[in-house]
């Protein structure tokens, strides 16, 4: 399931918060992005938060799942941020766990200017997944629409297979392996010819 809205901010309604709990906790997977960042706090009240004082840019970002990112041949990469305004979790649900992050000076000084925690913290994280019940929510910050590199739609592919990967009890290596039928080796996906 993908929940993205369309390139603008929604509140979303109890009927949909309620639909997509159920999806989830009954072994479903939702990759939720950026404006339907509301969904996600409805989800789990009170323990994920977003901030939105953010603006178009670009954003250098570490890729913290090993996996992922032997996967893509690199531990970075930039992340094309297309319009302002974009929900940038402040707050994690409770054993989130970060897939993309940044310590990006711009983003940082938004995060500790408007952030409950503790400046030193964990770095600001721009993706994420954890586990609803028997299936798997995984939130990213950014549009998938506006990722317009080969790389940028590698990642994204790659994130969608994680929390099958997840709920399957297999590697993303073999995910991406039966998804494409192509054979995994030492290098990644990136050092092919076409990406996923």
């Amino acid at each position: 399931l993908l929940v993205n809205c369309a390139g603008r901010w929604m509140a979303p309604s109890e009927r949909d918060v309620s639909a997509l709990r159920n999806h989830v906790q009954q072994g479903g997977v939702a990759l939720v992005s950026d404006f339907a960042a509301g969904l996600v706090e409805q989800l789990v009240p009170g323990e994920a938060s977003f901030l939105s004082e953010t603006e178009e840019q670009e954003v250098m970002a570490q890729i913290t799942d090993k996996e992922l990112a032997r996967l893509l041949g690199r531990d970075q990469l930039s992340i094309h941020f297309d319009l302002g305004g974009w929900h940038l979790p402040v707050t994690l649900p409770p054993g989130a766990e970060p897939i993309l992050t940044t310590a990006d000076p711009r983003l940082v000084a938004i995060f500790r200017e408007n952030s409950p925690r503790e400046p030193g913290d964990d770095p600001t994280v721009l993706a994420y997944k954890w586990r609803l019940g028997e299936g798997m929510i995984l939130f990213t910050s950014f549009h998938n629409h506006a990722q317009l590199s080969d790389l940028e739609q590698a990642l994204l592919r790659l994130m969608i297979m994680m929390p099958i990967a997840a709920m399957k009890g297999e590697s993303l290596t073999d995910v991406h392996t039966s998804w494409t039928q192509t054979q995994m080796r030492d290098e990644s996906i990136t050092d092919k010819r076409d990406l996923i």
